[in-house]
């Protein structure tokens, strides 16, 4: 068993003890979350924590991908990357999060890697005029924020489209 304490906003690298734990193959092992209140140290209600906690986040990424932060994938692959709004002076009207993993997608792509690219293929008359397949997103994720309009203007919204999660040729 694997026990660590965060404070704050932190990130927490469990791949180790997740590939561990998938290895051991046995059935009735699970991984367990456990919030505690900073003060009394006492479990908190999975109720209370839905509906108080600023943000929990899990990121997965395929097996295999990432060893010690780098690329283990060939072809296309997505990229994790984190977008912090410090770094970039947003934090001044992006009140929470304080970033996000944008991840983007690199790699190569062969040319009959993918359908969706033979079927656009197959639909035009002249074949030179199709560029070959390029590794892009294919599917998109969304973040909660919360953004300052002005002093007394607070709001929370969803923006659309802001994180890679995985990637195609296309």
């Amino acid at each position: 068993m694997e026990i660590r304490e965060v404070v704050e906003n932190e990130n927490i690298e469990i791949g180790n003890t997740f590939r561990n734990w998938i290895k051991s193959r046995q059935p009735n092992r699970m991984i367990k979350l456990e919030i505690k209140d900073l003060f009394s140290y006492k479990p908190l209600d999975s109720r209370e924590v839905l509906n108080s906690a600023p943000h929990f986040e899990v990121t997965v990424f395929k097996p295999n991908q990432f060893v010690d932060g780098k690329s283990n994938c060939d072809g296309c692959c997505i990229t994790p990357f984190y977008v912090n709004f410090t770094e970039i002076g947003w934090n001044d009207w992006i009140l929470y999060p304080p970033g996000f993993w944008g991840n983007y997608c690199s790699g190569s792509c062969n040319e009959k890697s993918d359908d969706n690219y033979e079927i656009m293929k197959s639909l035009v008359t002249d074949q030179s005029l199709i560029p070959k397949p390029t590794c892009a997103p294919n599917y998109y994720g969304s973040i909660d924020i919360i953004i300052a309009l002005s002093s007394v203007d607070i709001r929370r919204t969803r923006a659309h489209g802001m994180r890679a999660l995985s990637c195609s040729c296309l």
